[in-house]
């Protein structure tokens, strides 16, 4: 149905939207930057509410769906969701981290090139 066609493109944008967090915060850890992690957090924010927005109308729509497709994709997509909420927020609990190795590089003034260098190259090894 169109209802749980357009519900599926908006869950492709949570998608993006969740993983591009993600990447953007594991590179903190290269190099720092504020303006991305409160872009971070509002991206967060955003998710979550699409989260809602999303689960509640799919509710809706599983109410009036009779084609059996429309209702396994009404499943799937309110368990994708979930994840993808999830990813925004693993992203934020990362921004923290990076915030707090931050301070500490600039308060003991390490560089933190020494520091993680290792760490972000074995990281990104086993993401790709």
């Amino acid at each position: 149905s169109v209802a749980v066609e357009r519900a599926t493109q908006v869950v492709a944008t949570m998608a993006e939207l969740s993983t591009q967090s993600l990447v953007d915060s594991i590179s903190l850890f290269e190099e720092f930057d504020p303006k991305l992690a409160d872009s971070i957090r509002d991206v967060e924010s955003k998710v979550d509410n699409l989260e809602d927005a999303i689960g509640s109308y799919l509710i809706k729509v599983s109410t009036n769906a009779t084609d059996p497709a429309d209702s396994e994709q009404i499943t799937k997509l309110l368990h994708i969701i979930g994840d993808y909420e999830r990813i925004s927020d693993h992203a934020v609990e990362i921004v923290k981290t990076a915030e707090e190795l931050n301070e500490i590089v600039e308060e003991e003034g390490y560089d933190i090139d020494d520091l993680v260098e290792d760490q972000i190259e074995a990281f990104w090894e086993e993401v790709k």
